[in-house]
């Protein structure tokens, strides 16, 4: 139960402190899928910028 409501809470302050703030790629080059088991993810990672909220 203890670690099950830490990750709830983990995930609460995230979603609160990211509420602030929005991502944005960091070149506006197109990013390839790569197929990873069942799901997709970028072929070279994705770069990302966090930038305020106004």
């Amino acid at each position: 139960m203890g670690e099950a409501l830490a990750l709830f809470e983990m995930k609460l302050v995230l979603a609160k402190m990211l509420s602030h703030y929005r991502l944005a790629m960091a070149d506006q080059d197109p990013e390839y899928p790569q197929s990873r088991g069942v799901t997709f993810a970028p072929a070279k990672g994705a770069q990302m910028i966090l930038k305020e909220k106004f």
